[in-house]
């Protein structure tokens, strides 16, 4: 595994498929989805201390186990082609509010426009401000970046997405995951 330290906010995915030939993010292990545990350590005061842990049973494919927000101590499953898909490189759940506090509206626009967004039909998905954003696939991998109001969406294959922005006239930034439905 790598020898990583992420700071408060920072995502990383890792993949525990004992495929450590396919580059730094593949584990040496898998994970039983029948039954299995996963814990996090941390060196500390020269001695190793579990920082988090999990069990699991009864794993269904094609899922991910996961706190229902970063940082709450609810574990739920994302289900892949739902309403409350995976989440990778990027925080689990809908934003909260705390994270985008602006006394100018600007957050409370952008809180809307996730909230009418979790299935994106239309061919243009349209900001509520000019930002520079992302599109990342499921599987981690940016497929479309740009700057601007609108973002195209109609050579997207239908799936989830993960659309980051960065609205540096507001001071704002985050992140909103949609299912795609192509036409």
């Amino acid at each position: 595994m790598p020898n990583v330290t992420l700071e408060p906010g920072q995502h990383l995915l890792l993949w525990c498929d004992d495929e450590m030939d396919e580059g730094p993010l593949h584990t040496s292990f898998t994970l039983n989805g029948s039954e299995d545990e996963l814990y996090i350590f941390q060196m500390e005061d020269d001695a190793w201390r579990i920082t988090d842990s999990i069990g699991w049973t009864d794993a269904p494919e094609n899922n991910s186990f996961g706190r229902a927000m970063d940082g709450d101590s609810d574990w739920i499953w994302f289900e892949h082609q739902s309403a409350n898909p995976p989440t990778p490189n990027a925080s689990n759940g809908m934003p909260s509010n705390s994270a985008q506090v602006s006394a100018n509206g600007a957050a409370e626009a952008w809180r809307n426009f996730q909230s009418q967004h979790a299935f994106v039909s239309e061919l243009t998905l349209t900001c509520p401000y000019v930002c520079d954003w992302n599109l990342i696939t499921i599987d981690g991998r940016i497929c479309q970046s740009g700057h601007g109001a609108s973002v195209a969406c109609n050579d997207l294959p239908a799936g989830y997405y993960i659309f980051q922005y960065t609205d540096a006239e507001n001071n704002l930034s985050g992140s909103h995951r949609f299912f795609h439905l192509n036409h």
